[in-house]
């Protein structure tokens, strides 16, 4: 069995789950298997990097990634290629 996911795990997580289509914390929290505390913190982190946004409409907070948040995705996908390591296991 393996471990946890790491930081850089669950932001690759997240950032793939946003790249597909805007997301409610929510739905990221489910989504990528994590608990509220995680989600929170892992959503902060990445607005902080400007690898997502937080947009508000009629009420509704959801989360977009920006483009070079979609740069940082690739990169990570293209090491975890290259490592043989897959990086998402919380993300279906």
């Amino acid at each position: 069995m393996k471990g946890r996911r790491d930081e850089t795990a669950l932001m690759h997580d997240v950032l793939r789950l946003i790249t597909d289509n805007e997301a409610t914390r929510t739905r990221i929290k489910t989504r990528c298997n994590l608990n509220f505390e995680s989600t929170v913190r892992i959503i902060n982190k990445l607005i902080q990097q400007e690898l997502i946004v937080r947009e508000s409409m009629a009420g509704r907070v959801t989360y977009k990634a920006t483009e070079k948040g979609y740069r940082v995705l690739t990169q990570l996908v293209a090491l975890s290629y290259l490592t043989g390591e897959e990086h998402t296991r919380g993300y279906v």
